[in-house]
Parts: structure tokens; C-alpha cells; sequence
């Protein structure tokens, strides 16, 4: 059984003070004023046809900061676009706040601190590239078209990388990483936050490192409202707040890093040392770990993008010890299973991973009541099960990862309709229907009489249709 247990745990934000590591809570304590911290800058052309200098900057990136900044190559240009990332993150704020889209295609969370992060999904899977929904392109072309561009730049970005990995860190085979971005699964994310009450916590996302390979993000952008209509301005200036990423370097120290516009971040994950081989005695790259704020700017909203590739799913656990090998697929099927079994605080740590600080945003990272189905954490609250006996299924009853995967590349496809729903066995065994065909049909589940349905109703009627032929009956009795 194969699970596509995405990770991806990366929000940029914003703080004016450092942040260190509360070893009994694993929170995070104020101490003194970050410093500012320049990384090692390049441009794509850079890392596509390394020097001998842009190498030095490279390998410093690679194992000392573990994170390094990709400039735009015509930011001083007379073709330089008139906003960052092509307007992209502008057009994927406005889309948002225009409530166009379906509800079900973008998902809400609420972070730790009360921030709210509406998320829309996509994906690279090997090299098939998964395009937006057709209701994207249709209610918001402007920002489908120049979403093409970003992803196109961000692929770009992520390709040229891994194959300077291959020239500078020491693996068992050539060209490891760049076969491992050719065949693995990489998840994508557009991101806006929006705080509409002061902060409940310190932090949106405490100190963490990821655990894919890698991940190319875009620095994050401010907009807020500039008309009754909805058009939202970009912050720029004086008037935007800063970027809000805190970084720990290799002695502890968190510093606050320097990110230009327009400018893409690069920054290696725990599967970059832990999944990939290496030669005996040679250094690994190092994982960032990293602190994230949202600004307490009434009003504002912040967009975001990034990517995170994964090793693909027959990498191997290289610190694992003797008699415990894993690959990265059953990593991810045990996280997966601890969240099925409702134990959150397990499946960060399913598989041999690291402690609390490093974070895998599939199953392991959801909040009390969300689980993990296709693309993100998806709200459970209506559900009239408990944990055991949630499922990510289509409309179909077609159960996602299982259901759904490629024959050709092993990997779990999309399932843009797949919804948390209680599995037919889970409403059987809480009495919300009775076993059996005849049963199903004749004996419909007992539900709440309201004047409108509910997600419970709905789930109910869905899953008991599924059961047995001449479905429609009972949908009929129970959606009345």
C-alpha cells in the first residue's frame, strides 16, 4: 500500500525579536534582537553554469547555512515586470478575496498563534506536472497564467540545484539528486495568510526544520485593500512589514536574513542527508531549521508559494539502525496510520523521524480536528465518527492514496473532489447505518432532522449509497 504523505511545513513570516528553543516545552523563548544576515545570493544562470566562485558560494550554502537566495535576473532590466514573480502572488491574493473559487478547492487553517492560512493546492508528480483546476483558469485567468510562469521559474530553479548537489556533495551514485527530483513527488503551495485577531501565540510556526529534500520559495508579499471592489495594493517600502523568517545557524544563533524581492529561497530539508547516500566520511548538507511570524498588520494579507520535493518513494533511511531499514514510502504510510489512528503528535515522528522540531505537514502535522486527504490538513468537524474511522474519498467511494495510483511512476495522482468522509465500516460500527444491503436501504441511518443538510448528513448519505445498489432511495430519505 502506497500513501502520498506530502510535506510541507513552510510559511515565511515576520518577527523584531529572536527566538530560542525552550528545552522543556519545545516553545519558543524571547531572548534579544536578531541581526540581520546577508546568505549567499546568485542568479539561476549562476547555478545552471557554476563558476568557480558561484561553487565557493554554493558549497557554504550547502553545508554551513543549509539556505541561499536566487535573485532575479532582471530586477535592474528595462523588461523587469512591474511586480514581483510576474504579478503572480498580486493576482493569487486577489482571486482569493474575491470568494470565487469553490470552497472545496481552497482549504482554511488555523495556525497555532490564530493566524488563518487558506491554502490552494497543486502538484508535480515525477515530471507530469498537475495544472490548476479548470475553475481557476475560468474565475481568475490572470492569475493562472502568471502562476504557469512561477512554476516554470520555481522547476527551473529546483532542477539547476539539484544537479549542483550531484557536483558537490559526495553520493553513492551520479546524479542521486537530480534522479531523485526527476522521480519524486513534489507538493505545491499558494498560500495566503490573514490575521483578523490579535495573535494568541508567539509564533505562527515554531522552530522546525522539513523533511523533504529540499524547497524553492518565493519571498513572501503584503497586499491589503485599495478599493470597495475588493483590489487589493501591494505594500512596498516604508509601508511593507519585513520578512519575518528567522534562521538558525550551525551555533544556534537565529538571525534574520536579508531576502530581496523578487527573489526565490532555496532551502535544504532533512531528506537531503537523511534519504540520499553518502559517501563514507563526507560532509552532508544541512538542514535549516526555522522559525516562522505572521506580522500583526490589521488588514494585511500575505501570499506565498513554494515547492517541496520529496525522495522518491524507494529511497532508503540512511541513519537507520540495524534490523529498522525504511524506505521513504513506508515512512510515509506509518505517519500515515498514525494519523488514521488520530495520534497527531505520532506521526510527526512516524518512521524514525526527527523530534517535534522537524515537521512533516501531511498526516503528522494537521491540528486537532483536520486530517490529511489529498493535497492538505481538511477540516473534520462535521464528521459523526471518531478518528479511526476517517477516510479521503471522491464522491465515488474511490478511497485516495489507494485508488489513485499512477501504474507507471507508483505515485498517488490527483483527486481534486476527494473529501474527509467516515468510512462505511466506521458508520456501521457507531449505529449510523446498519450492516448489510437490504439493511442499508431500508434501515437509513439516524441523523439530526434540520432544515437544511449538514456535512454529516451528506457523509452519511454518501457512504451508506456507496454500500449497495439502488442508491438514490436512500439519498433521497436522507438529503430531504
Amino acid at each position: 500500500m502506497q500513501k502520498l504523505a506530502i510535506a510541507f511545513v513552510l510559511f515565511l513570516a515576520t518577527t523584531t525579536a529572536v527566538y530560542g528553543l525552550d528545552s522543556k516545552s519545545g516553545t519558543s523563548v524571547i531572548s534579544t534582537s536578531p541581526r540581520d544576515f546577508r546568505l549567499p545570493q546568485m542568479s539561476l544562470a549562476q547555478i545552471q553554469a557554476p563558476d568557480a566562485e558561484v561553487r565557493l558560494m554554493m558549497h557554504d550554502a550547502i553545508f554551513r547555512t543549509g539556505m541561499f537566495v536566487v535573485v532575479d535576473e532582471t530586477e535592474a532590466s528595462a523588461s523587469a515586470p512591474s511586480q514581483p514573480f510576474g504579478g503572480a502572488l498580486h493576482a493569487w491574493a486577489e482571486c482569493e478575496q474575491s470568494a470565487k473559487l469553490p470552497r472545496d478547492l481552497v482549504h482554511e487553517t488555523q495556525m497555532d498563534d490564530g493566524t488563518k492560512r487558506i491554502t490552494l493546492a497543486t502538484a508535480t508528480n515525477a515530471t507530469i506536472v498537475y495544472p490548476l483546476e479548470g475553475s481557476v483558469v475560468h474565475e481568475c485567468p490572470a492569475f493562472a497564467s502568471a502562476a504557469v510562469e512561477l512554476r516554470a521559474r520555481v522547476a527551473a530553479t529546483g532542477a539547476a540545484y539539484a544537479a549542483v548537489l550531484d557536483q558537490l556533495v559526495s553520493t553513492g551514485r551520479p546524479s542521486e539528486y537530480t534522479d531523485a527530483v526527476m522521480r519524486g513527488e513534489s507538493l505545491e503551495h499558494f498560500h495566503v495568510f490573514r490575521r483578523e485577531h490579535a495573535p494568541t501565540a508567539a509564533e505562527t510556526l515554531r522552530l522546525h526544520s522539513d523533511v523533504g529534500l529540499f524547497i524553492v520559495m518565493t519571498a513572501a508579499e503584503y497586499f491589503e485593500k485599495a478599493s470597495a471592489e475588493g483590489r487589493l495594493q501591494r505594500l512596498e517600502g516604508d509601508t511593507k512589514p519585513a520578512t519575518g523568517f528567522l534562521l538558525e545557524l550551525a551555533d544556534g544563533e537565529l538571525v534574520r536574513p536579508i531576502i530581496p524581492d523578487n527573489s526565490l529561497l532555496v532551502m535544504n530539508g532533512e531528506g537531503s542527508s537523511r534519504w540520499i547516500s553518502g559517501a563514507a566520511g563526507a560532509p552532508r548538507p544541512r538542514a535549516a531549521s526555522h522559525e516562522v511570524h505572521v506580522p500583526d498588520v490589521p488588514g494585511a494579507t500575505r501570499a506565498w508559494f513554494g515547492r517541496m520535493y520529496f525522495p522518491p518513494r524507494d529511497a532508503l533511511l540512511q541513519d537507520a539502525g540495524e534490523g529498522q531499514a525504511m524506505t521513504f514510502n513506508e515512512y510515509r504510510e506509518q505517519t500515515y496510520r498514525a494519523s488514521q489512528a488520530g495520534d497527531n503528535s505520532q506521526a510527526s515522528t512516524a518512521g524514525c523521524a526527527p523530534s517535534g522540531r522537524h515537521l512533516l505537514q501531511d498526516s503528522g502535522s494537521c491540528a486537532a480536528g483536520e486530517m490529511f486527504c489529498w493535497m492538505s490538513c481538511r477540516s473534520t468537524a462535521d464528521l459523526p465518527c471518531d478518528a479511526s474511522g476517517y477516510s479521503c474519498e471522491n464522491p465515488e467511494g474511490d478511497i485516495w492514496p489507494d485508488a489513485f495510483i499512477n501504474a507507471t511512476t507508483g505515485n498517488a495522482t490527483h483527486c481534486k473532489t476527494c473529501k474527509p468522509v467516515c468510512s462505511a465500516a466506521a458508520l456501521v460500527q457507531d449505529g449510523l447505518i446498519q450492516d448489510g444491503l437490504t439493511q442499508a436501504v431500508s434501515a437509513p441511518p439516524v441523523v439530526t432532522p434540520a432544515p437544511t443538510p449538514t456535512s454529516a448528513t451528506r457523509t452519511v448519505a454518501h457512504v451508506a449509497g456507496s454500500l449497495a445498489m439502488g442508491a438514490s432511495a436512500l439519498l433521497a430519505i436522507l438529503i430531504s
